[in-house]
C-alpha cells in the first residue's frame, strides 16, 4: 500500500513537471512552434514517461487548459468582499496570472491560436468569458449593477480588452505588468458599469508587485 502511494505520487508530480514545462514551451513559442522535445527538456522526463501520460501534444495542450480551469475557479472562489470587490480584484488576479503563471500565459497563447491548435477544443477564452459574466451576474444580482448593462456583452469586452492589453505588453515590453491599465478602467469607467454607491467602498488600487 505504502509503495503504492510512492508510485502515485511520483505520477502525480511528474504530470505536473509536464504541465509546466509544456505551458511555458506553449506561452514562448506557440502551439505550433513548441515540440515534444521542447516540453521534455523543459519539463526534465524522458519521452517514455511523457507518453505514458499522454499521447498527444494536442492532449497536454488540454489538460494544460484544464489545469487552469481548476486553478480559476478555486482562486475566484477564494475573493472576498462584496461582489464588486471581487470583479475588480478578479482584474488583479487575472494581472498576477498573465505576469507570472506559465500556465495562465500558455491559456493567452493558446486563446488566439484556435488555427492551430485545433477548432472545436476546448477554449480558455471562453472560461475567462464565463467567469467574468458569473462576476458581473453577482453584481447585478446584489443590485449594484448600473440598469440597461448586458452582462453577457461586457464579460465578452472586459475579456477580450485585457487578453488585447496583454499581447499589446508583451511585444512592447515583456516586463510590463496590467496593475494600471486595470486600475484606470475601473477609475475613469467603473461608474458605466457599477452603481456609484455601489463603488463608494471599493478598493479600486493595487500596488504594482515587485519581481
Amino acid at each position: 500500500m505504502a509503495q503504492r502511494k510512492i508510485t502515485q505520487a511520483r505520477a502525480h508530480e511528474t504530470r505536473a513537471r509536464i504541465l509546466t514545462g509544456a505551458a511555458e514551451a506553449f506561452a514562448e513559442h506557440g502551439f505550433a512552434g513548441a515540440t515534444i522535445a521542447d516540453i521534455m527538456t523543459r519539463s526534465g522526463v524522458t519521452k517514455r514517461a511523457l507518453y505514458f501520460h499522454f499521447d498527444t501534444k494536442e492532449e497536454v495542450a488540454d489538460a494544460v487548459l484544464a489545469a487552469h480551469t481548476t486553478w480559476l475557479r478555486d482562486a475566484v472562489a477564494a475573493l472576498a468582499g462584496s461582489p464588486v470587490q471581487r470583479l475588480v480584484d478578479y482584474g488583479y488576479l487575472t494581472c498576477d496570472g498573465l505576469a507570472d503563471d506559465p500556465i495562465f500565459q500558455a491559456t493567452a497563447r493558446l486563446a488566439i491560436e484556435r488555427e492551430t491548435y485545433g477548432a472545436g477544443r476546448p477554449a480558455s477564452f471562453g472560461v475567462w468569458q464565463e467567469t467574468t459574466r458569473d462576476m458581473l451576474d453577482e453584481v447585478a444580482a446584489a443590485g449594484c449593477l448600473n440598469a440597461g448593462v448586458d452582462t453577457g456583452v461586457v464579460a465578452r469586452m472586459l475579456s477580450a480588452t485585457v487578453l488585447g492589453l496583454h499581447l499589446s505588453a508583451r511585444a512592447s515590453d515583456p516586463s510590463s505588468r496590467l496593475h494600471a491599465e486595470i486600475e484606470q478602467f475601473w477609475t475613469h469607467a467603473g461608474a458605466t458599469l457599477v452603481r456609484p454607491a455601489a463603488l463608494a467602498g471599493v478598493t479600486l488600487r493595487r500596488a504594482r508587485p515587485t519581481a
